[in-house]
């Protein structure tokens, strides 16, 4: 017994005061209607209803089982509704994890694009470099910035790419030189990143002549943050690699310097990750469509700043 559409059929019937008419409603035969009810006063072992040729009429039982079921029905029509909505416009929290650089260079502004025009979605976002469980932390997506795309069950997008340049400050080349080959580099203090996906003792660039490797293992200082490299850049500590996003803005201002210009590191792809790869929720899948949408543009742009 489908017990919803019971309760429907028993609702219309009190209402109309007619089988026929409840019948009419429902898209189906008078005879249906009547089978339904002595179904469900069989199921509940009491008489619902005092029927005549003239009137219907509820028993104390009856009206008691009427209220029950149109507060049940009114929940049932408000979570379709919620439901609905969800698939139309997205309302709600997005719970996402970005890795940190890409967050405060790009996640920041690309979440008051998204909000102007769905005001409706709060984010929850946490920024670290180490890639979160998404169903066990109850994450909704993941924004990840690695050399060879995610091998995970999630859904992945490639939003676009970026690679590695070479900086320093103007006054620590003032004060140093300024390196013009990876040979070069060995008379220079290189700074490295304390980072389990990159190597840590070196640096593998590719230029005019090919792929070269610059050995580390006398850097005066490795971090942990592609914030504090451009901190240690800033304060002349020596020569860094940074992702081109995260040196724009100090290429801009002009505190850091792009040296070695025919010199970059391998590409980095970005990627969104998200829990399901068949049907994300509507919340999820306009952010990913926005990140696609804007997100290129943005890398684009810093990537042009480094060919002027």
């Amino acid at each position: 017994m489908d017990v919803l559409q019971v309760m429907r059929a028993f609702s219309y019937v009190v209402h109309t005061g007619s089988l026929t008419a409840a019948a009419a409603r429902l898209e189906t035969t008078t005879a249906n209607i009547s089978r339904m009810l002595a179904n469900l006063e069989a199921h509940l072992h009491i008489r619902l209803l005092n029927r005549t040729t003239r009137r219907i009429a509820l028993t104390e039982a009856g009206k008691l089982y009427l209220e029950r079921c149109e507060q049940i029905l009114s929940l049932v029509e408000v979570a379709e509704d919620e439901v609905q909505q969800q698939h139309s416009r997205p309302v709600g929290q997005l719970r996402i994890h970005a890795m940190h650089g890409l967050g405060q260079s790009y996640v920041m502004d690309l979440i008051n694009r998204y909000r102007k025009r769905y005001p409706q979605v709060t984010f929850n976002l946490t920024m670290s470099n180490h890639m979160p469980d998404l169903l066990e932390e109850g994450y909704d997506m993941s924004i990840l910035l690695q050399e060879t795309p995610p091998v995970v069950s999630y859904g992945v997008k490639e939003l676009g790419a970026t690679h590695g340049i070479l900086c320093a400050s103007p006054d620590y080349l003032r004060v140093a030189g300024t390196p013009e080959t990876p040979e070069d580099l060995r008379q220079h203090a290189c700074l490295g990143f304390c980072d389990p996906s990159r190597p840590v003792d070196e640096w593998v660039l590719y230029g005019p002549h090919g792929r070269a490797q610059v050995s580390l293992a006398e850097s005066p200082l490795r971090v942990d943050s592609e914030e504090a490299m451009r901190s240690a850049l800033t304060c002349a500590l020596g020569i860094g690699l940074l992702p081109a996003y995260a040196a724009a803005p100090a290429l801009r201002s002009g505190t850091l310097v792009q040296v070695m210009t025919d010199y970059r590191s391998g590409r980095c792809g970005i990627y969104a990750l998200y829990p399901s790869a068949r049907r994300p929720d509507v919340r999820t899948s306009t952010w990913v469509d926005h990140l696609v949408c804007h997100l290129p543009g943005m890398l684009a742009g810093d990537a042009a700043l480094l060919c002027a």
